[in-house]
């Protein structure tokens, strides 16, 4: 049995109840020299958000994304003071 009162919504929380949510992926890492993060900012209009990792070049690190299947990057702020 499962506690449900304290949910905001517990319909929604419902069908996911007894679900196996187990991955079966291979973990690894990645080493970002001068690597600049840049943290979770929420999208109006969205659950989801965005954030992410850019190496010393300014490049985005695709592994990064905050979650999978929504990949809006973050664009980094000029610090030249040209």
């Amino acid at each position: 049995m499962v506690n449900l009162d304290y949910l905001y919504n517990p319909d929604a929380a419902k069908p996911h109840l007894g679900k196996d949510f187990f991955i079966d992926k291979k973990l690894g890492f990645q080493v970002i020299e001068n690597g600049t993060i840049f943290p979770y900012k929420a999208v109006q209009g969205s659950i989801w958000g965005i954030g992410g990792i850019f190496d010393s070049e300014g490049k985005f690190i695709s592994s990064s994304f905050l979650r999978e299947g929504y990949q809006a990057k973050v664009t980094p702020p000029r610090t030249d003071s040209t």
